[in-house]
């Protein structure tokens, strides 16, 4: 699976590794990391005189100033490919993403456990003179999903960009799943409450809140919260021009209350068996006994949950812990310390399926990509078919993979189940790979919390707490 994040490289050096444009080509050239120049690349310039290149390009354009380039990294799993493989991939990305508007230097570095890629690229064109612009959202929209295009093209897995973070400067305010159903809920209390959008306005000031009206989106700001947040990101029904309309139509009956209502009493039904409840027992009864404390917050209106977002995240960090203790069926450290000794071999075991997995599916990437070309070139095609010479080389494209095809004596249709088996496959031991990592990240979490856990001081607690931390200090690392 691989993963890209782009980094700014400043104008002036600041002494930080990888920064300033010379800096960065000179630390992504290495020779003790590129097998000695060997896995390193150049795009639109020359080797041993690309930053000199990129700085006659700003000098012509009178563009020295500002930001001098970029740096992308695209990173693999442990592995997942080799520097060769990498390599190409690399390649194919700065070709299609820079074309030949920008010049650059790309490499990859095998040095690490993880092979990964290195581009640093002018932030000048040398083209037309213009400035590279990455705008927020570009990351999701044409960096990654460019990536898992050519990735796929070379049997490598790729990245649901739904269920990865964004880029640090692309994520939601830290709190915000707290933010977001607090604002909403004040706002249709406001509005209920007003009969005019000023007065409405009124309200959300009322409650604490900073709106900004004289911009092209309302945007509100809840105490605790650091940035404005625009309604419109709520939701339709938030909407500048929605919320005018609701205040028109919706009236005060309308309002919800503030507080969250009491669950209905549980019917009791008789049984002739009786069943008992599991109570948790040793480390489990320990993260419980936390998780209760820290929801014991005040109780007060919903607005107010703002003074306690980092309670109410303590609280479901704590939760995760105890899930995955009762998950595991660690009651002590010496269960917990075994578990994680099994993770670690169904993580071995996973990685091992997928190196067989990619082992089998090397044979076919040559039909997969010949069946790719034979799809995009269908319309040219046609085209040539009805007179179109213009499509000449295409023709032979098609031909050409027409015949690669051809030979294999695979059929279109098992061809594509192929493909179907190979993605999902490769996705679910992805995805089950995720979780066990995720549950091995939990696991040490708690061992090095566990360092500091103080029982009460009976004699027996005591002991079990020597031999506890006996363990941990014992434990592999």
């Amino acid at each position: 699976m691989s993963i890209t994040k782009i980094l700014h490289i400043n104008s002036e050096p600041n002494n930080v590794k990888g920064r300033h444009l010379k800096d960065s080509i000179n630390y992504i050239c290495n020779a003790d990391k590129t097998e000695s120049g060997v896995l390193v690349g150049f795009h639109n310039c020359t080797m041993g005189f690309a930053y000199d290149q990129m700085q006659q390009t700003k000098a012509y354009w009178c563009k020295n100033d500002g930001r001098q380039g970029y740096h992308i990294i695209i990173s693999f799993q442990e592995g997942e490919v080799t520097p060769e493989t990498a390599m190409k991939v690399i390649e194919q990305f700065v070709k299609e993403y820079l074309g030949d508007r920008f010049e650059a230097v790309y490499s990859v570095h095998d040095n690490t456990n993880h092979v990964h890629g290195h581009i640093v690229f002018n932030s000048v064109s040398c083209l037309d003179g213009k400035k590279f612009h990455y705008a927020n959202g570009d990351w999701a929209r044409q960096i990654q999903p460019m990536v898992n295009r050519i990735c796929s093209q070379y049997g490598l897995a790729t990245l649901k960009i739904e269920d990865h973070p964004a880029p640090k400067s692309e994520r939601p305010e830290y709190g915000d799943h707290i933010f977001s159903p607090m604002i909403r809920r004040d706002i249709d209390a406001a509005i209920v409450l007003s009969s005019t959008f000023e007065s409405f306005v009124d309200k959300l000031r009322d409650m604490e809140y900073e709106v900004k009206t004289d911009v092209k989106y309302i945007a509100v700001r809840p105490p605790g919260m650091k940035r404005f947040k625009r309604s419109k990101s709520l939701g339709d029904n938030y909407t500048e021009e929605r919320i005018r309309e609701r205040i028109l139509t919706e009236s005060p009956k309308d309002l919800k209350t503030e507080r969250p209502r009491l669950a209905p009493k549980a019917r009791v039904i008789k049984c002739s068996k009786r069943i008992t409840r599991r109570m948790p027992k040793g480390i489990q009864s320990y993260y419980i006994g936390r998780a209760f404390r820290a929801s014991r917050m005040r109780r007060g209106g919903y607005s107010q949950a703002w003074r306690y977002k980092d309670d109410i995240l303590r609280m479901k960090s704590l939760q995760k812990k105890y899930l995955l203790l009762c998950k595991y069926g660690a009651e002590s450290v010496r269960k917990l310390i075994k578990s994680r000794e099994g993770i670690d071999t169904e993580i071995k075991s996973v990685q091992k399926e997928k190196r067989q997995i990619q082992k089998e599916r090397i044979q076919y990437v040559e039909l997969f990509k010949a069946d790719e070309k034979v799809e995009a070139l269908k319309e040219c095609e046609n085209a040539y078919h009805q007179g179109d010479l213009f499509f000449e080389d295409e023709h032979i494209e098609y031909q050409k993979n027409v015949e690669i095809l051809s030979k294999s004596h695979i059929s279109k249709e098992d061809l594509e189940k192929l493909r179907v088996h190979y993605k999902t496959s490769m996705s679910s031991l992805i995805k089950k790979e995720k979780e066990l990592r995720r549950d091995r990240h939990l696991v040490d979490e708690i061992l090095r919390e566990l360092e500091q856990y103080k029982p009460s001081g009976t004699s027996k607690d005591e002991k079990e707490k020597t031999q506890d931390k006996r363990l941990i200090k014992s434990r592999p690392r």
